[in-house]
């Protein structure tokens, strides 16, 4: 399926601090040599050759995969196993497993074995379908306040007292201010895809989803916005997904469907690369996220109606 474009989403979003987050910088040798700085510093990169703090793309895919894989397990009930693999038993199930050496697997029967969510972010056996780019604070102003940082304290916990561990305090850098630009991509989706990262989106607006480093003790929440949704697929007259779109059916999709009318009515259309593209903006942009969130968990539900049972019946074949 990486070899064929069908339809992709890209996803602009602006990420404001909503009482600070941290990054962590890993070069624990810089305090070393600098005594002065905080024990945890922001993790730093540079934009138009300024120095800047800034949210790896790996950041958010990492918390936006885990959150990925909690709803699909909490939803498919004695199947969860089929829809998101469990990390803290990778031999344990087909994700992980190793085609024969006397043999390679075929994509669709890689396809086949792999959980949903291993379909959608990728696997040791397939690419993921769905990219992150950094989060930078692009204007001058951005980073201004992106990097007039604070410097917190904090203190280990002893286990045993549940009071503060002798000679363990430690200083954090916080960012509190500015703003970060980023975007999600997403290439040969469905419908049931799309949705569920509205809903991850959503829970990251309300504060439930949080990004770096502390984030049981307040920090990581976010305000989001969503300056524009760009939708853009080879045929038809309407979004919709992969699977509606003639994708090869040896690789076993759930249902899928289209976007309805009114949706993309307050759209852009225009053609585009040989094929169609729809622009959202402003209010048509939370009117697509809901329409996507809302088609997307009914596919899923259709799913669970139908059963995992063939699913189930065809991984096991596999094995």
């Amino acid at each position: 399926m990486h070899k064929l474009l069908l339809n992709r989403a890209s996803i602009a979003l602006k990420l404001k601090p909503r009482g600070g987050f941290l990054i962590k910088d890993g070069d624990k040798g810089r305090t070393m040599v600098r005594p002065d700085l905080p024990d945890l510093q922001a993790l730093r990169t540079r934009v138009d050759g300024e120095e800047t703090v800034f949210i790896p793309g790996s950041s958010l895919k990492g918390v936006f995969r885990s959150a990925f894989e909690r709803q699909l397990r909490s939803f498919g009930g004695e199947h969860h196993g089929l829809l998101a693999c469990d990390p803290l038993n990778p031999r344990g199930n087909l994700c992980h497993d190793n085609a024969p050496r006397d043999e390679r697997e075929d994509s669709p029967t890689t396809h086949a074995r792999l959980c949903l969510a291993c379909r959608s972010f990728g696997s040791q056996q397939i690419g993921g379908r769905v990219r992150f780019a950094d989060a930078l604070p692009l204007s001058a102003d951005d980073r201004r306040r992106a990097n007039l940082t604070e410097q917190r304290s904090g203190v280990s916990i002893d286990r045993k007292s549940g009071g503060p561990s002798r000679g363990k305090l430690f200083e954090m850098e916080v960012v509190t201010g500015g703003a970060f630009d980023t975007a999600i991509q997403v290439e040969n989706f469905q419908l049931w895809q799309l949705g569920m990262l509205a809903t991850l989106l959503a829970d990251l607006k309300a504060g439930e989803l949080r990004l770096g480093s502390a984030t049981t003790r307040g920090l990581g929440a976010f305000g989001v916005v969503v300056p524009e949704v760009v939708l853009w697929q080879a045929r038809g007259s309407s979004p919709m997904g992969v699977k509606s779109l003639g994708a090869p059916t040896e690789y076993e999709w759930l249902p899928d469907g289209e976007l309805p009318a009114e949706v993309i009515a307050g759209a852009r259309h225009r053609r585009r690369r040989g094929g169609h593209e729809w622009r959202f903006e402003g209010d048509a942009v939370a009117l697509l996220l809901d329409a996507v969130e809302s088609a997307g968990w009914a596919h899923l539900e259709a799913a669970q109606q139908d059963g995992w049972t063939a699913l189930a019946t065809r991984r096991r074949r596999l094995r």
